[in-house]
């Protein structure tokens, strides 16, 4: 289980990154350092929930420059971040027709932010978690690829789309489409720029 949540985590955060996605994938960024890397200064967590992966990334870390959102959750000690399809993510039941749409027809994309007021440990005890050590600048690059990647309605501000699935959390829609095309080359995201 630890090895599909590291290969989701360089599937999302390598989004974030400009190389192409074979250089990615023949060598990592150097802001992806691990752990012990002396050059290693940020900590953020993967952490699988089955059929979605989430980051989390420590409150006091993240630069209200590179991702103003982040302030929605000014009283969290960490942010969980995560993106899927709308109407899978958003959905009370998961069924066969639903998984089939996610999996195989480009659809509307969400992205799902959870405040946390307890360490990521105690909140998800039932959870998959991956501590990694990142560089400050990936880490702020991360936070203004997420900044990046919302949707604003006509005032300016980020579309919310109704609460989350647990704790203090929203659904945003988010600039992206989920294609099956990307998904197989190791694009999960594709972020759609208006013309």
């Amino acid at each position: 289980m630890r090895a599909w949540l590291a290969t989701a985590l360089c599937l999302v955060v390598g989004c974030a990154a400009p190389n192409t996605w074979e250089t990615r994938a023949q060598s990592p960024p150097a802001e992806y350092e691990t752990k012990n890397s002396p050059k290693s200064n940020r900590t953020l967590y993967v952490v699988g929930h089955g059929w979605h992966t989430g980051l989390v990334l420590p409150y006091a870390d993240i630069s209200r420059t590179d991702w103003p959102e982040s302030g929605d959750f000014f009283d969290a000690k960490f942010v969980e971040v995560g993106w899927g399809d709308e109407g899978f993510y958003r959905a009370d039941h998961i069924t066969p027709q639903l998984v089939a749409k996610a999996a195989f027809l480009p659809t509307p994309s969400v992205m799902h932010v959870v405040g946390l007021k307890r360490p990521v440990e105690e909140f998800f005890v039932a959870s998959d978690i991956i501590e990694l050590q990142v560089t400050a600048e990936g880490f702020d690059r991360l936070c203004r690829f997420i900044h990046e990647g919302y949707q604003l309605d006509a005032s300016g501000e980020p579309e919310i789309l109704g609460h989350g699935l647990y704790g203090e959390s929203f659904f945003y829609r988010v600039k992206a489409t989920i294609s099956p095309r990307h998904a197989t080359t190791g694009r999960l995201v594709r972020w759609q720029r208006p013309v």
